[in-house]
Parts: structure tokens; sequence; C-alpha cells
């Protein structure tokens, strides 16, 4: 082994040189603007996505239907003699 061998292996050998603060800030920064980007996504998707239920009524609002009117007494014998009564039996 020559003497540029024996420094090669030793430079291999040697531990990686730790990160300045500086470079670990900066990944930092980068690693926050990805993940930025993809919650805004995620947000922009799940906003259409309730505009579409919004829009096409399964938002899960309940709907109650309307009571049938209670006619009085007057008012059932008019339709009654009119023929504009509903046929209850089907």
């Amino acid at each position: 082994m020559t003497e540029e061998n024996k420094e090669e292996i030793k430079e291999e050998l040697q531990e990686p040189k730790p990160k300045s603060i500086l470079e670990e800030t900066k990944e930092a920064i980068a690693e926050l603007k990805k993940e930025r980007e993809e919650m805004g996504k995620i947000k922009e998707e799940l906003q259409q996505l309730r505009s579409d239920q919004l829009l096409s009524g399964t938002a899960g609002g309940r709907v109650e239907p309307e009571p049938p009117k209670e006619m009085s007494d007057l008012e059932y014998s008019k339709k009654a003699m009119a023929g504009e009564l509903e046929d209850d039996k089907g």
C-alpha cells in the first residue's frame, strides 16, 4: 500500500462531518415548505369535496317532512262535497 491509499482509506473510515446549524436550518425549511404545499393541496381537495357534498344534498343536514295540515270540520266537509279529498285506501 502506498501513502496515498492509506490516506484514502483513513478518509473513508472517518465519521462524516457534522452538519452546520445553517445546513440543518436550510434542510428544515425545505422540508417545511414541502409539507406546507402538500397540506395546501389536501385542503383544496377537502374544500372541493365539501362543496360537492353541499351541492349534492348529502351534507348530513336533516330534512324534516312537513306534517299534514289538519283541516277543520267545515273545510273537510267542503272538500268532501267537492270531491277533492285524497283516497287513503290506495
